[in-house]
């Protein structure tokens, strides 16, 4: 009997980008704008990069 057992197993990334200075000016509006950015990537299905528009 082995120790190890195989497992399988995702992982899902998604990814908010804000970008200085176009989205913001200082790093309160660009964390925000990530922020926004972050949430409509996993609103769309998760598994994606989402740039702040």
């Amino acid at each position: 009997m082995s120790l190890f057992r195989k497992k399988a197993f995702n992982i899902n990334v998604s990814i908010g980008i804000a970008q200085y200075p176009l989205d913001g000016n200082n790093l309160s509006l660009l964390l925000k704008n990530a922020d926004i950015a972050l949430y409509k990537a996993k609103k769309e299905g998760g598994n994606k990069v989402q740039k702040f528009i």
